[in-house]
């Protein structure tokens, strides 16, 4: 496969580099998957907004990171499962909460298991949910203003697990400590042993 340019703030297009110094700027360095998308004008500012509206949902901190790394764990996305476990481990938040999503168990707390499982359906079933779990998603405490901004996320995140899938990035040093590899891969290497 032929590597993909994972571009600066020098190297992007210039319409591209306010996003990523942004990014430079807000994390102290820029996740190749920006570096990648950083090389096309319109996928940095289709991210941009998408992270710009993400940014102001009814979620909070922890509910946009189940949001995350469960539909990065469906679509075996080993690059955003371990950089959304490291934006978490970054921003404090639970370590069990974290744990439970990046090894497909429930969560303790009903809400939160609420939203991984309704996110989980969403992703499987591609957007088919049934009327049942949606009222199982909106009696746990979510609303339907949530349920599309869920949606919202779920195709912000699906289009950073492309990127990153199609484009084979390395893992960036700052996400290695919490790599995650995909339960296919891992069956592929015990039916090898």
């Amino acid at each position: 496969m032929t590597p993909f340019k994972i571009h600066n703030a020098d190297t992007a297009p210039p319409e591209a580099r306010p996003h990523l110094q942004k990014i430079q700027k807000t994390l102290g360095f820029i996740p190749n998957v920006h570096g990648v998308i950083g090389g096309s004008v319109l996928a940095t500012e289709a991210m941009a907004a998408l992270q710009g509206a993400v940014a102001k949902s009814g979620f909070s901190a922890t509910e946009q990171q189940i949001i995350q790394i469960a539909t990065s764990t469906v679509n075996e996305c080993g690059y955003c499962v371990a950089g959304h476990t490291a934006f978490s481990a970054m921003q404090g938040l639970p370590e069990d909460v974290i744990a439970a999503v990046r090894n497909d168990d429930p969560i303790a707390d009903r809400k939160l298991e609420a939203l991984r499982s309704f996110t989980l359906a969403m992703v499987h079933q591609r957007g088919h949910v049934t009327q049942d779990q949606i009222s199982r998603f909106l009696d746990d405490g979510y609303s339907e203003t949530q349920v599309i901004e869920l949606i919202t996320v779920v195709v912000m995140k699906v289009f950073a697990n492309f990127v990153s899938i199609t484009t084979n990035i390395p893992l960036d040093k700052a996400f290695q400590p919490y790599v995650w590899t995909p339960p296919s891969e891992v069956t592929n290497i015990a039916h090898v042993a």
